[in-house]
């Protein structure tokens, strides 16, 4: 098993402010099956780490979203998670992907450990969509497509 990584060309995309006010998120990104499903991705069990970009120095994620706007069609499972390069599940732990609807770590979308969510020195962002070990590979994935929220701070 190896983790495939990927980054996105259109990244973290600023909310504005207005739509801000509305949402309580700053930034989204979306996350199309078309972004992870490559042809010689085909190991079961293999991860997809798809790079958002950088935080930022003295950075602080306060919220996190995973809303599943169209549901994931593979071979056995699929999660996905939301944190850093050195903390994948910081913000959000494995969450079903294969069913639509918002994943979130807790009550009021704040992140899923405090640790790790705020630091002096920029950080990679990363979704990390993990495939199962006997059934599934990020080739076999068909459809789907996630957006991500967070709402971030950084200098």
């Amino acid at each position: 098993m190896a983790d495939q990584v990927i980054t996105l060309v259109n990244k973290l995309i600023p909310i504005t402010v207005n739509e801000s006010a509305l949402k309580d998120f700053t930034h989204y990104s979306d996350i199309k099956f078309s972004d992870i499903n490559d042809a010689s991705f085909t190991t079961q069990g293999d991860t997809v780490s798809v790079q958002l970009g950088s935080t930022g120095d003295n950075y602080v994620v306060s919220k996190a979203l995973l809303d599943v706007v169209e549901a994931f069609a593979t071979t056995g499972t699929l999660t996905a998670q939301a944190g850093t390069v050195t903390d994948p599940d910081n913000f959000i732990t494995a969450s079903d992907v294969l069913v639509a609807g918002p994943k979130i770590a807790a009550a009021g979308a704040v992140p899923a450990t405090l640790a790790g969510s705020s630091g002096a020195s920029s950080e990679e962002l990363q979704v990390r969509f993990t495939t199962q070990g006997g059934t599934g590979a990020p080739a076999d994935i068909t459809a789907g497509k996630v957006r991500v929220y967070l709402n971030l701070y950084s200098r």
